[in-house]
């Protein structure tokens, strides 16, 4: 869907690269480090010889650049597929490697595979669910980097709270946060474990980054009066952050709920009536819901997974279209 729906989608995508980014490689699409079991990691998000995505990078990259930098990485494609553990002492490799990291294609191929890899699959864990909030969306994309997208920490979650793994919040009897803050819990006692087991205490920071912004409940991850949140005393824009080419100003407050409709109702792209129309939905749709706009007595918008849906308005005096539940 176009419009003020797809702008903020894409504001919190892009937050939670860049969150997940922070932890994952601190200097950036140059990052290279050959020390751990992934015998090379690469850029951003730390893209691994040993587990295949830095193939797919080097795929990607050399799919969509001519430069003499592309031109002297394709010799090396072959042995980047076939996971050559030898590339771990090649300095040549690794120059040319941080060379291709200032250029727009390269740093288009780390976002385009950590997309595909990473966010797609989180996110269809997040829709299947019914997880709607940024930060929800945010911790859940970068558990899937941090710890596979097949890992089961939500699911036991679930569990714990006395809900079927995967179910649908509100159909399952929990709120998306309670369930949100149990995640975080598990993900914090997991980490801290493996912490300790490991003796790498650094991997607690980021346990307690995300159980700290739950306890703050920024779950429109605004961050501070700046846009910012803060990695290792590092500030990360996440109210506007670069790569999302115009956030449109949104009308109202956000809010956390549900909207049952009682009646068919058309979906705008902007809260009026004239507004362009997106389609309808049902009688009895329930819908999650992140903003609330009230410009007038008796006209009352609300910003849903689907766009504006209106819950009452002038036109329709004394009439309310639907049940809203606040959480």
């Amino acid at each position: 869907m176009g419009g003020v729906a797809s702008v903020e989608q894409d504001r919190i995508r892009m937050a939670a690269l860049n969150i997940t980014a922070a932890f994952e490689g601190g200097k950036g699409y140059a990052n290279y480090q050959t020390y751990d079991s992934g015998i090379i990691s690469y850029g951003r998000f730390q893209f691994t010889l040993a587990g295949g995505n830095l193939s797919r990078v080097l795929d990607s990259y050399l799919a969509g650049c001519s430069s003499d930098t592309a031109s002297r990485l394709s010799g090396y494609q072959t042995r980047v597929r076939v996971k050559d553990a030898s590339l771990r002492n090649d300095t040549t490799f690794k120059a040319l490697m941080v060379q291709a990291a200032d250029e727009d294609a390269m740093k288009q191929a780390q976002d385009s595979v950590v997309e595909k890899s990473y966010w797609v699959p989180a996110q269809d864990s997040i829709t299947s669910r019914g997880i709607v909030t940024p930060l929800g969306q945010a911790l859940l994309f970068d558990m899937a980097v941090q710890h596979g997208p097949d890992h089961k920490l939500t699911q036991t979650a679930e569990q714990q709270l006395g809900a079927l793994p995967k179910s649908r919040l509100g159909e399952n009897g929990l709120t998306e946060q309670q369930l949100v803050r149990q995640v975080a819990r598990v993900r914090k006692d997991f980490l801290y474990d493996f912490a300790d087991s490991h003796h790498l205490p650094g991997v607690k920071k980021r346990a307690d980054f995300w159980g700290d912004m739950v306890a703050w409940g920024d779950w429109q991850l605004q961050g501070d009066s700046d846009g910012n949140v803060f990695i290792y005393d590092k500030p990360v824009q996440v109210r506007n952050p670069a790569g999302v080419s115009s956030i449109i100003p949104e009308p109202g407050e956000p809010v956390t709920g549900t909207y049952t409709t009682s009646r068919i109702l058309s979906v705008r792209r902007t809260p009026d009536v004239n507004g362009e129309n997106l389609g309808r939905v049902r009688k009895g749709r329930v819908l999650a819901v992140a903003r609330r706009y009230v410009p007038a007595a008796g006209e009352e918008w609300l910003f849903t997974e689907v766009g504006w849906v209106a819950r009452q308005h002038p036109n329709y005096p004394g009439e309310v279209f639907g049940e809203l539940e606040l959480a």
